[in-house]
């Protein structure tokens, strides 16, 4: 039987964009060239996904697009809550007006630890 966090709704393989690198674990969004992926680099981004490894430049890499995935943590997060992605393409509590990604099942005291979030497919924005 699968473990949790073997359980993805919806994976796709995509090609990491020319003179970038994706580090598994973070956020990723659409580079601007068509069908290209890069680290999400803005807090609140909506992001594509979350990379399941690491990957350079014209590598493909698998995105879990929605389910049950292992992240890295931007800051101290508590196990339920909305989280977002922050700068880092790492994930943290949502904050008012920002674009909710998905929702912590894990706890994390700090920065750069793995926790295990619920993605969804199709986020909001925490009023």
């Amino acid at each position: 039987m699968a473990n949790r966090g073997e359980l993805h709704l919806l994976k796709d393989a995509c090609e990491v964009n020319t003179g970038d690198t994706v580090t598994g674990q973070l956020g990723v969004i659409f580079s601007a060239e068509p069908n290209l992926i890069e680290i999400a680099d803005t807090a609140g981004d909506k992001i594509l996904g979350v990379a399941l490894w690491d990957g350079i430049a014209t590598e493909m890499v698998t995105i879990v697009k929605s389910g049950f995935v292992k992240v890295q943590s931007g800051a101290a997060v508590v196990a339920g809550v909305p989280v977002m992605v922050n700068a880092a393409a790492k994930f943290i509590t949502a904050t008012t007006g920002e674009f909710v990604v998905g929702q912590a099942l894990e706890a994390a005291s700090g920065a750069d630890e793995e926790i295990e979030i619920e993605l969804y497919q199709s986020g909001y924005y925490l009023p």
